[in-house]
């Protein structure tokens, strides 16, 4: 693994003010298959680009777009989507933030958040764990907003 191998991802909504200047976390991420060298009896992960999870990505994306009420060119996640275009379609969607948490609320912008990070992960709809993370962060938050606004009273 080399420098080339790690970017790092601005953090959503974790800016902190010191000494009067506004400055920005960053979270690493690996872009690079490791390979465990020092047991080559493991099964080696297959070779090419990181996989990573464009079912939430998109549907985080959808969501923003939803929220906002238009399309946005800038999250359309069909066409080539290697990891340079994977972190430029995040890094769009983090711009969108505010907007989202405004016209949407406290859990409509957990759910967009929590697929927009997640969709950086390997798990997918087999992991019993991603599952039940999905429903609890997406899913429920999603349908106690719509309980909440169909209410009578």
């Amino acid at each position: 693994m080399s420098l080339d191998d790690v970017v790092f991802l601005p953090e959503n909504d974790t800016t902190r003010v010191s000494v009067g200047t506004r400055e920005s976390t960053y979270r690493p991420f690996v872009v690079q298959d490791l390979k465990a060298e020092s047991h080559p009896s493991q099964s080696q992960p297959p070779k090419g680009p990181r996989p990573v999870n464009l079912t939430v990505l998109s549907l985080g994306a959808l969501l923003i777009q939803l929220i906002i009420g238009k399309v946005i060119g800038s999250l359309d996640m069909s066409g080539n989507m290697d990891m340079a275009s994977i972190l430029e379609k995040c890094e769009a969607a983090n711009r969108h933030n505010g907007e989202v948490l405004t016209k949407g609320g406290m859990n409509y912008a957990a759910a967009v958040k929590w697929c927009l990070d997640t969709g950086l992960n390997v798990a997918g709809l087999e992991d019993d764990s991603f599952c039940q993370n999905f429903y609890e962060t997406v899913v429920a938050k999603l349908e106690d907003d719509v309980k909440y606004l169909t209410a009578d009273g």
